[in-house]
């Protein structure tokens, strides 16, 4: 049987492992953190060029509307004073 020494110096051992363990952990949990922090950050920033070209996308797609519909004034427009000089 194990004396009260030898059980006390097998429980210092544990705890020192133990203490390793949860600190090797601990490190590899901070590590992640930072790395999903950062693809969280290029996510962010990916949405915001996302939402940047959408805008402008929808005023070049509004802009084209109108000139759209100007040329087409602009054809009636013609075509009212081509019939009045014929």
């Amino acid at each position: 049987m194990l004396e009260k020494k030898d059980l006390e110096a097998i429980e210092k051992i544990l705890d020192k492992r133990l203490g390793q363990s949860e600190n090797i952990v601990l490190d590899q949990m901070e590590r992640t953190r930072r790395i999903l922090e950062d693809q969280i950050g290029q996510i962010k920033k990916n949405m915001e060029e996302l939402q940047q070209y959408y805008r402008i996308q929808k005023l070049e797609d509004n802009n084209t509307a109108i000139l759209l519909q100007m040329i087409t004034e602009l054809t009636k427009r013609v075509e009212e004073l081509e019939k009045r000089s014929a």
